[in-house]
């Protein structure tokens, strides 16, 4: 997914996404970084400076301390938020190609 549609997915989400723990696992290369947050801005200038590197994003799940739920597709992201109570969201960013 391009940055720019990420960027509208989580712009469509912010009210929901606030208060949550935002997690960005970065692939770069062999290497993979688990990038947490706990606000929208801090969230926000990462996904800044992981475009600026090149980076595609993704979603992968949302979760709580009971169950973990994937989001497979860029259209079920709306969708696995609304139903359910999440703490944690994940997503991917990488610039492997």
């Amino acid at each position: 997914m391009t940055s720019k549609e990420f960027k509208t997915a989580i712009s469509e989400a912010k009210e929901v996404l606030k208060g949550k723990t935002l997690i960005i696992k970065f692939v770069n290369g062999g290497k993979i970084q688990k990038l947490s947050f706990s606000t929208l801005k801090g969230f926000g200038n990462a996904i800044l400076a992981l475009e600026k590197l090149g980076a595609g994003f993704g979603f992968v799940k949302a979760g709580n301390q009971f169950v973990q739920r994937g989001i497979y597709k860029p259209s079920e992201f709306q969708t696995v938020l609304t139903r359910g109570v999440w703490n944690e969201i994940t997503f991917l960013a990488t610039t492997v190609k």
